[in-house]
């Protein structure tokens, strides 16, 4: 028992020094988040900024903040890429990146979307007088992610073998409405390969 032990604790050590040995290389995007469609299906958008605060606490290194309006109906688009990220941090997950302030979690769950390419999570935003659907991802280079654990895993991968953390969060944000969740998924469905495109080379 106790070499069995001696062993795992080698190993772990093994790992972490290698872990914190390897060198991560910051990756710039390919292509602009800006050369994203500004129009969809008859929807048209409009550029403006999060937060300020928001900001502050994620630290991008590049964003993309956008409302595409068309009529009463109305998508808000935030990406945020990050040339490189520590895999320990909090500031790039989705308790960072949601707007909560006022609005309460009411349901979270995970789906699949675009016949079942994509990973994405759901969750339902309650205010005072309005309710919210958020959908969400991590996406990189290599892959699409929905769970903040998963993520930081993959995270940790890239960085002992691919000497990179680069990736990017997106939230597609819609009135909690049958319509507005159908529009959410179209929408997601739509945007995904196209920030694949500012992420490969």
């Amino acid at each position: 028992m106790k070499h069995r032990y001696t062993i795992t604790v080698m190993l772990l050590t093994a790992t972490l020094l290698l872990y914190r040995a390897s060198a991560v290389e910051p990756v710039a995007l390919v292509r602009p988040l800006s050369s994203i469609a500004n129009d969809w299906q008859g929807f048209h958008s409009v550029q403006s900024s999060p937060p300020a605060e928001d900001l502050t606490l994620l630290k991008p290194s590049a964003f993309l903040y956008r409302t595409y309006q068309a009529g009463d109906s109305s998508l808000n688009l935030f990406v945020a890429y990050f040339e490189q990220q520590d895999v320990g941090t909090i500031a790039h997950s989705p308790q960072a990146c949601l707007p909560f302030g006022a609005w309460n979690i009411v349901e979270t769950r995970s789906l699949r979307i675009g016949n079942g390419a994509y990973p994405v999570t759901r969750t339902r935003l309650k205010g005072d007088s309005r309710r919210l659907l958020a959908y969400y991802w991590h996406q990189n280079s290599q892959r699409v992610v929905a769970n903040e654990l998963e993520s930081k895993l993959y995270l940790a991968w890239d960085r002992l073998l691919r000497h990179t953390t680069a990736g990017s969060f997106v939230r597609v944000v819609v009135e909690d409405t049958a319509v507005g969740q159908d529009l959410a998924v179209s929408f997601s469905e739509w945007v995904l390969p196209q920030v694949a495109v500012c992420l490969r080379p």
